[in-house]
């Protein structure tokens, strides 16, 4: 009797000795046939969304595609991606992009270089040491993204005025929509690159150290990008009325620093335009560049850049207010004054395509506000006078006129007929011929000698 309970004891006590390693087993059974099933969605999903991609002209190439990621995350891998819509070619290195099972929503993407990017036009070509996205988005869109990128380097070609190359040690972007101007489409930005360097700002400023920029932008007109040439997106972003809402913009160089805030956009020459307020110290090199050394000496002096640095902040010396920059029709102007030998290039040309047959506005008209846009701006800085002041010319030269070949003979017999016929002095009068003097071809004839001398032509 004793031995029977004893039995029954341990084979009690054995059940829930093996219960939890049961359970454990049946709950990692579970989830590795949902994470399989959640595996084989995520796969379905990116080929709807590179099919729907494909039928809008957009052709993405990952090259060794691979899923995994178990038993939390799933991991989509690309040995290499790439892009191609029309003339738009992009491509990349490794890349590898991260979501929980429990957070699909939230993408962390890991991508190797060297980017390359080109619109037949412009070329872009990009290295980093470690380059970092993360993506969150909602039901109706995005809701943030965020870049991280080291030791990056970026070269452009084929952007006016000429070829722009920089590199920095650390770079940070982050864009979101805002929430209070949906309506205007608009974005927040902010930027920052630390030890950049920029040798056009090099050549403009002086000096070589590594410069720290930090801002603040909304950008409106900010969504329709549909992957088409740089010019054409930038075309459709202008004529929809986009802009940059300047809220900060910092720069510091060495002893150098500046911060400017306005509102920036393009022209329909394809022109930067618009207008800053600055703050700035240590800036004398900058003016000297720009007004020249005397006046940039004198300048600099006026609005305290020049000479012993000013009260310090935080270790800095104080910014000091400047004239703010107008970019208006092409030119630069430092406050009222134009800043001469300085021309805004177009950063872009359009296409310019005919017409269908059919369409409502002709190519000549569609063309012509832009021409008469050019011809205002260049009679603007034009040296010559205007049409005006030469037909006003014309009219008082006109009057100034020498009379012609039969009033003048007219003139000549009325005022010798009266004293001089049928006389010797007459006849001498009529034979000799005129002094070299009146012998004028010119049209710029003086009032006093065409009434005093008749002209003979």
């Amino acid at each position: 009797m004793d031995e029977a309970a004893s039995a029954g004891t341990a084979r009690y006590s054995r059940f829930w000795l093996y219960t939890p390693f049961v359970l454990l087993f049946l709950v990692v059974v579970a989830w590795s046939a949902a994470w399989f099933v959640i595996r084989g969605r995520a796969g379905e999903a990116l080929d709807t969304w590179l099919a729907t991609e494909a039928s809008a002209g957009r052709q993405w190439t990952c090259q060794d595609r691979a899923i995994g990621g178990y038993p939390f995350r799933i991991e989509v891998i690309c040995n290499s991606l790439s892009l191609k819509q029309g003339a738009v070619t992009a491509s990349l290195g490794r890349v590898e992009s991260i979501a929980q099972v429990y957070q699909p929503r939230f993408i962390i993407t890991e991508i190797e270089g060297p980017l390359q990017f080109t619109d037949g036009k412009v070329t872009v070509q990009g290295s980093w040491d470690l380059l970092q996205t993360s993506f969150h988005a909602e039901q109706n869109g995005l809701r943030r993204l965020s870049l991280v990128a080291e030791a990056p380097r970026v070269t452009v070609t084929g952007l006016a005025p000429g070829e722009i190359a920089t590199s920095g040690q650390h770079l940070e972007l982050h864009l979101r929509p805002n929430p209070s101007r949906s309506a205007d489409k608009a974005y927040d930005a902010a930027l920052s690159v630390k030890q950049a360097a920029i040798p056009v700002l090099d050549a403009l400023v002086g000096g070589s150290e590594r410069t720290d920029i930090d801002s603040d932008l909304t950008v409106t007109q900010a969504e329709g990008f549909r992957g088409r040439p740089v010019a054409e997106e930038l075309e459709r972003w202008r004529k929809a009325g986009g802009k940059f809402d300047v809220l900060m913009l910092s720069l510091a160089k060495g002893a150098r620093r500046m911060e400017a805030k306005g509102e920036l956009r393009l022209d329909e020459l394809h022109r930067p335009a618009g207008q800053l307020a600055l703050a700035a110290a240590g800036l004398d090199g900058l003016l000297d560049n720009i007004m020249g050394r005397r006046n940039g000496a004198l300048l600099s002096a006026l609005l305290g850049q020049g000479g012993a640095p000013g009260p310090q902040t935080g270790g800095r010396p104080a910014l000091s207010p400047l004239p703010p920059i107008r970019l208006e029709n092409g030119r630069l102007a430092f406050g009222p004054f134009v800043i001469p030998n300085v021309a805004l290039p177009a950063i872009y040309c359009s296409p310019r395509r005919r017409p269908k047959s059919g369409s409502g506005v002709s190519w000549p008209s569609e063309m012509m506000p832009r021409r008469i846009a050019r011809v205002r701006v260049k009679r603007s800085y034009s040296l010559s006078p205007s049409p005006q002041r030469m037909a006003r010319a014309r009219s008082a030269i006109s009057s100034l006129r020498r009379p012609s070949i039969s009033s003048t003979a007219s003139l000549l017999w009325r005022n010798t007929s009266r004293h001089m016929v049928g006389s010797e002095a007459a006849m001498r009068v009529k034979s000799r011929k005129p002094p070299a003097e009146n012998l004028i071809t010119s049209d710029w004839v003086t009032v006093s000698r065409s009434a005093a001398v008749p002209t003979m032509l």
